[in-house]
Formats: C-alpha cells, sequence, structure tokens
C-alpha cells in the first residue's frame, strides 16, 4: 500500500510538471475545469477547482481541491475507457482533509461513465486509512464531471 502511494504520488507530481496549461490556472478561482463532490464520513464535500488529464496513454488522473486546502486525487492505471476500476495496487485514490491528514484508499471503485477529448464523468466510493496511523475515511456518493 505504501509504495503504491509513492509510485501515485510521483505519478502525480510528473503530471503537474509536465503538462501542457499553465499549472497556476488550476488554482484559480471558479469551476474553470470541473466540479466533484462527494460524502467525507457523512459529511458533504465539494470542490471548487478540478480537472482530468491522461499523463500517459493508459493513465487518468482525475483530481479536485477545494480552496486549495482539501483535495481529492485519483489515479487509474491501465486505463481503457468508460466502465469500472477497482481501486488498489497501481489504481489510488487520495483524500487530503485540508487538516494535516491524508488518506489512501484501501478498497472502493471508480467508475467512468463518459470520456470524450475535452471531458471526463462518472462517480466513485471507497475507504481509507490515514497515513499517520488509526484514522480511517468512508467516501460515498462520489461525483466527478471534470475537463481535460
Amino acid at each position: 500500500m505504501k509504495l503504491a502511494a509513492v509510485l501515485f504520488t510521483i505519478i502525480l507530481s510528473v503530471s503537474f510538471f509536465s503538462c501542457s496549461k499553465d499549472v497556476n490556472n488550476y488554482y484559480s478561482t471558479g469551476n474553470n475545469y470541473g466540479i466533484m463532490s462527494a460524502s467525507i464520513n457523512g459529511s458533504y464535500w465539494s470542490a471548487n477547482n478540478g480537472y482530468a488529464q491522461m499523463p500517459s496513454a493508459y493513465t487518468l488522473t482525475l483530481y479536485a481541491s477545494y480552496n486549495q486546502q482539501s483535495y481529492m486525487a485519483i489515479n487509474i492505471s491501465g486505463y481503457t475507457g468508460p466502465g469500472d476500476y477497482t481501486l488498489g495496487g497501481f489504481n489510488t485514490a487520495i483524500f487530503y482533509d485540508g487538516g494535516g491528514t491524508e488518506y489512501d484508499a484501501t478498497s472502493g471503485t471508480v467508475t467512468i461513465t463518459s470520456d470524450n477529448a475535452g471531458n471526463v464523468q462518472g462517480y466513485f466510493y471507497f475507504s481509507g486509512l490515514g497515513y499517520n496511523g488509526g484514522n480511517s475515511v468512508n467516501v460515498t456518493n462520489g461525483s466527478f464531471n471534470l475537463n481535460k
């Protein structure tokens, strides 16, 4: 699990810096790049910035943040288009709560319902554990509509 988290962080970092768009645009105000929301341990969470990108031929990265504080990052390796993808191994999801705890998905599913040249849509859910130990998170009713 730790190896998958490290690999995901590396892939996500490389994708941020190799992107052809200006990275600062991802952190502008408003829904310039799409939306993502979920229930986090029963409380509603919604991002005000987000995007999707394919940093390599078979990898899809979904990222969304709320005021550059809390964020959700999902990485699907072996991506081949719309369908269900089980989280675990190289398919990862991370939720950072903005208060110092980052949660790594231990189980869950991401479903891509639509993928075209400029947009990816779908939904997700997962359970995860905090990197700092015993804390856990239950992410339900997740949905996204993100621009590429």
